[in-house]
């Protein structure tokens, strides 16, 4: 079945028999989102800071930054975008659901309710629906 799965979300180029899967499926793309502010996170983390609105305090905050919103998004982003299994894809997705929660906590128990917080609330919910949800049921692979 979940051979299936991948060849029906995969698309093969090449020439001379080589051939080469690139992933088509909006769930991916959620993943690539991921992977891509990992890539972010660990060559920029000075920007990545500056979104996040923390300031790390010398080298060891700068490892923190690249470690976690680098290595970390990278990693998980680019195991969802290479195994493409769909449990994967939702394991991740219900974590930018809990990333979307713990800000909304933030929001209701700090009172930092701003144009910044709730846009970041939408962009995890919604990353976390483009890995959750099983887009190919609604427009087919």
């Amino acid at each position: 079945m979940l051979a299936a799965r991948r060849s029906a979300i995969r698309g093969h180029v090449g020439e001379k028999g080589a051939s080469m899967d690139l992933p088509v499926s909006v769930n991916t793309l959620g993943g690539l989102i991921t992977l891509g502010l990992g890539v972010l996170g660990l060559f920029w983390p000075m920007k990545v800071a500056g979104m996040v609105s923390i300031q790390p305090d010398g080298l060891r905050g700068l490892s923190e930054i690249r470690a976690t919103y680098g290595g970390v998004f990278f990693a998980i982003g680019l195991f969802a975008v290479m195994w493409q299994d769909p449990n994967v894809f939702r394991a991740l997705g219900f974590g930018w659901f809990g990333a979307a929660a713990g800000r909304m906590f933030s929001i209701v128990r700090d009172e930092s309710g701003s144009g910044a917080n709730y846009g970041a609330v939408a962009m995890e919910a919604l990353v976390g629906l483009l890995l959750v949800v099983p887009w190919e049921r609604f427009f087919g692979a």
